[in-house]
């Protein structure tokens, strides 16, 4: 009977069901891949439910298995739905767990594998040896490492060497992340190698552990990120920059001065691929030193975060010596001299994006952006000698500061700098602007926001709004309230 009423219930599903009626496996199975896309780009969440995490996921593939027996049918045997899998384990004695990634890998046959595997120690384990308790899953994912296309890892110190697949086969690793708890502190005992031959990914992600801890092949990397947890020493940065040729893209966002027994190389270190780089807090007396060695003829991307003024000037210099085009510039929480940040945007001539964050002048709070924009203006408009030209080519200027002060000349600035003269927004030799966002954050007594800083005049405004108009992206903002769109309001000016 039992039997029976099953049969009817499909029966009637697939009667009711007007996609695998009226369309063919094939298409169906693209509509779930589609549907299912989401889910393999979702990032997983280290915090929040504990236990299983794809099984609760609404666009898991194990959803469209669940709706009907055709649905399944399709499903189940769609391999590219299921070569992105996502495992948040807590607990060790989740078998459930283990069978479904066990028929999951299985239905996947043989395409390449997306993996993010989250396993968390809860507090009753911590008397208990975690290699053994969570050695099964870590063991069904090491099977299949011949597949590992993108691997993403977060686990135990002591549980990352025992995931080094099952050395038969050359991994096609694409992309790597590896990180332990946040909470721990930076790690360099640990090693993380493979089995067999040495991988050699694309993209490169470390979190709380050392350069050194990773055994693998730099050679194919071209974008290599480590977090703030990590202290790189200066001597490692260079061995990174001679064992990955390839490397495009890099950032190192805490720095401190080579070990002792470390000998600079004699010959420059030149690296003809980098293009971008992003280098933060220093702690050292070295820096010059070893940068005085560095040529980078490509690098169009420079994001400095949290250099000291001391420090500044080799960038200055590596610029120079390079002979590179700077096109796109960041600084981040900065504190130098007004002086300092002219002589380095003076280097920069082929500028064209410009973002200024949390920057502060060593004599102020904060970097004098009307004394910037002044200079801006009234070097861009020069056009008979334009060799001396200041930032001609810039298109986008970003500046956020807690205490922006938004008064009568700073407003009058604004339009200046984009087209110079009022009526000259057709003007064929102004700046190409195309956007410029202000951003600040003002408090009053008691860190009460104040009111917006409205633009008083009325002029000022319809020029602005003339330039939204004509293309230019105006973000003007005040503790987040748009000060463009309420002047408007305020002067009753319609868009």
């Amino acid at each position: 009977m039992l039997a029976r009423q099953e049969e009817l219930r499909a029966d009637i599903n697939r009667y009711h069901d007007p996609i695998t009626r009226r369309l063919p496996p094939e298409i169906v199975s693209t509509i779930f891949e589609s549907y299912a896309q989401d889910y393999a780009e979702e990032k997983i969440d280290d915090e929040g439910e504990t236990g299983w995490e794809i099984s609760k996921n609404d666009r898991s593939p194990l959803v469209l298995g669940a709706v009907c027996r055709s649905w399944r049918q399709i499903s189940w045997s769609s391999p590219q739905l299921w070569t992105h899998i996502g495992i948040r384990l807590t607990r060790p004695d989740d078998w459930n767990c283990l069978e479904i990634t066990q028929k999951w890998l299985d239905r996947s046959h043989q395409l390449p594998l997306s993996i993010h595997l989250s396993i968390h120690q809860p507090e009753p384990l911590l008397a208990v040896d975690p290699r053994e308790v969570f050695s099964r899953l870590i063991s069904l994912i090491n099977q299949q490492s011949s597949r590992w296309q993108n691997l993403r890892v977060f686990c135990s110190p002591v549980l990352l060497p025992l995931i080094r697949g099952d050395g038969h086969g050359a991994p096609i690793l694409h992309s790597l992340s590896v990180a332990h708890p946040q909470f721990l502190e930076q790690i360099d005992s640990i090693e993380f190698s493979f089995a067999s031959v040495k991988c050699r990914p694309t993209y490169f992600l470390s979190l709380n552990l050392s350069f050194q801890s990773f055994h693998i092949d730099w050679s194919q990397v071209t974008k290599a990120q480590f977090t703030e947890s990590i202290d790189i020493y200066l001597n490692e940065f260079i061995e990174l920059l001679q064992q990955a040729p390839q490397l495009v893209d890099c950032q190192v966002p805490v720095i401190i001065d080579s070990e002792p027994t470390y000998q600079l190389p004699q010959l420059p270190v030149v690296h003809r691929n980098l293009q971008s780089l992003t280098l933060g807090t220093y702690r050292g007396t070295k820096l010059r030193l070893v940068f005085n060695i560095l040529l980078f003829p490509q690098l169009a991307h420079l994001c400095l975060v949290a250099i000291l003024d001391s420090h500044l000037g080799c960038f200055v210099d590596l610029i120079t010596r390079s002979g590179c085009r700077i096109t796109s510039l960041e600084l981040r929480r900065i504190v130098c001299h007004y002086e300092s940040l002219l002589r380095l945007l003076r280097n920069t001539s082929s500028l064209r994006e410009l973002e200024l964050r949390d920057c502060a002048d060593l004599y102020s709070a904060e970097i004098d952006l009307h004394r910037l924009l002044s200079v801006i203006y009234t070097n861009s408009f020069a056009l008979d000698y334009p060799q001396e030209l200041f930032l001609p080519n810039l298109r986008f200027l970003h500046h956020s500061d807690f205490n922006l002060m938004w008064d009568a000349s700073f407003w009058a600035h604004i339009p200046e700098i984009l087209v110079g003269t009022q009526g000259a927004i057709h003007n064929s030799r102004k700046r190409p602007f195309n956007k410029i966002e202000l951003s600040s954050q003002t408090y009053g007594p008691g860190f009460i926001r104040n009111p917006p800083p409205l633009c008083m005049d009325e002029n000022i405004v319809l020029r602005l709004v003339g330039l939204s108009k004509s293309g230019v992206k105006v973000d003007l903002k005040c503790n987040s309230v748009d000060l463009l769109k309420v002047s408007m309001l305020y002067h009753h000016i319609m868009y």
